[in-house]
């Protein structure tokens, strides 16, 4: 479980994540605190960059302009889920990458009715030992 709570340093924007572990980071984001969710990442899919246990922090978004190419958290029917994405603009469709080559890419096709929506994009990963 991560709580995050802001602190004021000097009116400058910073989170503190309380830790199950004990652990304090404090990391400074330039747009405001009510722009961003942190998760913990649970699973394989995009190792090596990202390993299971990391912590993101995601910048929400619901605009798809600029998701091209960025790792983002996307909900994908009742699922939420962290993955680089792609538009195939030519066939309607969002490729949603892992990095592990063990794991296959997840196409998400408009016809056929998939329910896909942007959560937001990474901004800030970091692991907890």
């Amino acid at each position: 479980m991560v709580n995050a709570t802001v602190i004021d340093r000097r009116k400058m924007p910073f989170i503190t994540l309380n830790l199950k572990h004990g652990e304090y980071p404090q990391i400074y984001l330039k747009n405001k605190l009510d722009n961003h969710i942190v998760f913990r990442v649970n699973g394989q899919n995009m190792e090596p960059l990202i390993m299971n246990n990391h912590i993101v922090v995601i910048q929400k978004k619901e605009d798809w302009s600029n998701a091209d190419g960025a790792v983002c958290t996307v909900r994908v029917n009742d699922g939420i889920i962290l993955k680089r994405v792609q538009f195939d603009h030519h066939r309607q469709q969002v490729l949603l990458h892992p990095f592990n080559a063990e794991y296959r890419v997840q196409v998400i096709d408009s016809l056929q009715g998939d329910d896909l929506s942007l959560i937001g994009t990474m901004v800030l990963q970091f692991r907890i030992n």
